[in-house]
């Protein structure tokens, strides 16, 4: 355990830029397997966990299985998982949640519900075969639900040593401030609040509990409410008091900070950032074709103004967390291992740029005592800098100006 936090941490130090000032572990929210088999590995030499042990099996047989395939393609033949459509999202009304009893419950339905012949080799060990009985599609289709459930389990075997350190960061949860801000009419609710009906009364004071504690303790939040419940014109007050601090928090996933000095400006519709000139060519095209590509917007673009002596520069280590060293941090870290022509490698270089610019992760992570599980979300799942879905938007823009055009 003690050696797991160390890896952990290290994890977090590594990847700072990523969403977080409070000093507890963290891990990208869209890693992909390879990243966490490296993560895993770094456990004692491997990975055990009693209580998810049979998803990491049946998981690392999948993968082994399907670099089985690949290695008998050609390039432009082989499977890759990652895609815009195979792509997850986990929007704030909907968060994901996590813990043995659901990733074991995932893996006996996986069990009964893929093909007989997938069956055989994953679960039951069976021989390897590389050429398939059915598409690729349906061997994606399939396998990429397999696949998620493997990233579940090895997820959960690297936070369980720190859900202590996971569970004080339920002060970030803020689908109490998104629901109530979504409700209309919510002054006059309070007005009638003898008329309302329970489930919807039932609705509000969960908001209202979620939105208390990201000011206060669980324990102060739980006997406020039990003392206004029933009185609706104490509880509008403390809707009203509540709510700034709730702004606040959802307002900081989304404004940028660490702010360069090199970036320049040189027309209305034209940005420039001095990136320096990677060894090969190959890197080159990467960073234009995803950067240059996904950082534009009607009519305005930005473009790496590539020399020798830029500060911001990528580089590539073998079994890396792709990451930034800070908001505003001039080193991208991405795993040689990874293929660049892999989809998830391309999006994940569009994101981690927007670290450089300056804008954090906008999704939210926290270990919750009462359900004992993991949670996560995203608050806009359209926005390039909270989910593998998201691109960039007009906010994004509107941000850029307002820090850099005209400095």
């Amino acid at each position: 355990m003690k050696r797991l936090g160390i890896v952990l941490a290290s994890v977090y130090l590594a990847s700072a830029a990523h969403a977080h000032t409070d000093q507890v572990p963290h891990l990208e929210m869209e890693l992909d397997s390879s990243t966490y088999q490296s993560l895993l590995a770094q456990r004692n030499g491997g990975a055990r966990n009693a209580n998810v042990q049979a998803s990491l099996d049946m998981g690392k047989r999948f993968l082994s299985w399907l670099a089985f395939i690949n290695d008998k393609r050609p390039q432009g033949k082989k499977i890759s998982l990652t895609s815009p459509a195979t792509t997850v999202a986990y929007p704030i009304e909907k968060p994901n949640k996590s813990n043995p009893d659901l990733i074991n419950a995932r893996y006996d339905e996986l069990k009964g519900s893929i093909p007989a012949w997938m069956r055989e080799i994953v679960f039951e060990k069976g021989e390897f075969i590389s050429d398939l009985p059915a598409s690729d599609e349906v061997f994606i289709k399939h396998g990429f639900a397999l696949d998620r459930n493997y990233q579940s389990a090895a997820r959960w075997t690297l936070q369980e040593p720190m859900l202590w350190a996971y569970s004080g960061r339920k002060n970030g949860d803020v689908r109490g401030y998104f629901a109530l801000n979504n409700i209309s009419d919510i002054d006059a609710k309070f007005q009638d609040w003898s008329s309302l009906g329970q489930s919807e009364k039932g609705t509000i004071l969960t908001a209202l509990n979620q939105l208390c504690w990201i000011s206060k303790n669980e324990s102060t939040c739980k006997s406020t409410l039990m003392a206004a419940k029933n009185d609706g014109v104490k509880l509008a007050q403390l809707h009203a008091d509540w709510m700034p601090a709730g702004k606040k928090k959802w307002d900081s996933y989304f404004e940028m900070s660490g702010l360069r000095s090199d970036v320049k400006w040189p027309a209305a519709n034209l940005m420039e950032l001095p990136f320096k000139t990677p060894q090969s060519a190959a890197i080159k095209s990467f960073l234009v074709d995803n950067i240059e590509d996904e950082w534009k917007w009607d009519g305005w673009n930005l473009k790496l103004d590539f020399t020798s002596s830029a500060s911001a520069y990528v580089r590539f280590e073998a079994g890396a967390t792709p990451n930034v060293n800070g908001i505003g941090g001039n080193r991208i870290t991405m795993d040689a291992n990874a293929p660049l022509t892999e989809y998830g490698v391309q999006w994940t270089i569009r994101h981690e740029f927007g670290h450089v610019l300056g804008f954090p992760d906008c999704y939210v992570e926290f270990y919750d005592t009462t359900e004992k599980a993991m949670i996560n979300y995203q608050l806009d799942t359209t926005n390039l800098m909270c989910s593998r879905r998201g691109k960039l938007q007009q906010k994004h823009l509107d941000a850029l100006k307002a820090a850099y055009a005209g400095k």
